[in-house]
């Protein structure tokens, strides 16, 4: 527990009352016979935090005092092991993760003690009669239950073998389906840059004329543009050519998505610019090609086919 005896900042002319705050709501209990000010949403600064009675910031050793109470546990990070608990027991990847659960689940109850020791800030307001009250410094009443936010008990997954058999069945068929995509593109990762190269192959010769054609009409137009140096009063416009628009006029030249990629990292490399916002995939009948190409190869393939 958090106690500070000393009064709020002392008043100078830069000081004034914050009338509107209302940050910090009076609970309707009492702790220890005092009025409990509780705050709206979870606190990550203690300059969030004023004298709910005089309206004024609190002293520095006070402030000072909070800062050390986030900075020994705060709701935010009680929050995310709560997240990374869930996220960890709804993974497909592995069957049996309870003694990972369990770890997590350690962290989160120490951490829940961590705070509950420290929630309840006691100050004095010399401004309003030195009257005392308490200042919860945590938003969230799942300190004390956490539990219910936790999509999977450990403490069954431990001792209830129903319960365990249950949840290891319940992940069994995304399981299964997890480790046969992975496999399937681990094959698929194995033959792409061959079958890649082969198609490129086929348009290298045409790659190799339209880029040279490229870059000699790119040089030119750059020759082209009209110079300022000579004159201040003349403001530059920028007339570079468009380097999506280059792409555009010369990617219907080619049928593989392979060296449609060359060509456009051909252009970004000679304008040096990005071009954003046009992924270049397969096409369905190229991917069907890329099918046959591994079957031909690999007949295992064919136990993937239908995995998406």
């Amino acid at each position: 527990m958090g106690i500070c005896e000393s009064s709020c900042e002392r008043l100078t002319t830069e000081e004034v009352p914050d009338l509107e705050y209302d940050f910090l709501i009076k609970k309707d209990d009492k702790k220890d016979g005092l009025d409990i000010y509780k705050p709206k949403s979870i606190i990550n600064y203690s300059s969030q935090i004023k004298c709910p009675l005089c309206k004024y910031k609190l002293s520095r050793e006070e402030y000072s005092i909070i800062d050390n109470i986030l900075n020994v546990g705060n709701e935010n990070e009680f929050l995310n092991l709560i997240y990374e608990y869930n996220k960890e027991a709804s993974r497909i990847d592995i069957l049996d993760n309870i003694n990972i659960l369990e770890s997590i689940y350690i962290k989160i109850k120490n951490y829940s003690k961590i705070l509950e020791n420290n929630r309840y800030y006691k100050h004095k307001c010399q401004r309003i009669n030195n009257q005392e009250i308490y200042i919860d410094i945590f938003y969230s009443s799942i300190i004390y239950n956490f539990d219910k936010e936790l999509n999977i008990d450990i403490n069954k997954l431990k001792t209830d073998e129903n319960y365990k058999i249950n949840y290891i069945n319940n992940k069994r068929s995304e399981y299964i389906k997890y480790t046969k995509k992975k496999k399937k593109i681990e094959i698929e990762n194995k033959y792409i840059n061959e079958f890649e190269e082969k198609n490129f192959q086929k348009e290298k010769h045409d790659f190799e004329r339209i880029t040279m054609m490229i870059q000699h009409l790119y040089e030119n137009e750059k020759e082209r543009q009209p110079k300022y140096d000579n004159n201040p009063y003349l403001v530059p416009i920028d007339m570079k050519p468009d380097p999506l628009g280059i792409y555009f006029a010369h990617e219907c030249n080619f049928r593989f998505s392979i060296t449609k990629k060359k060509l456009k990292e051909f252009i970004e490399d000679l304008t040096n610019e990005k071009i954003y916002g046009y992924p270049i995939v397969m096409y369905d009948w190229e991917k069907e090609e890329f099918k046959k190409f591994i079957l031909e190869r690999e007949p295992e393939y064919y136990d993937y086919l239908n995995i998406d």
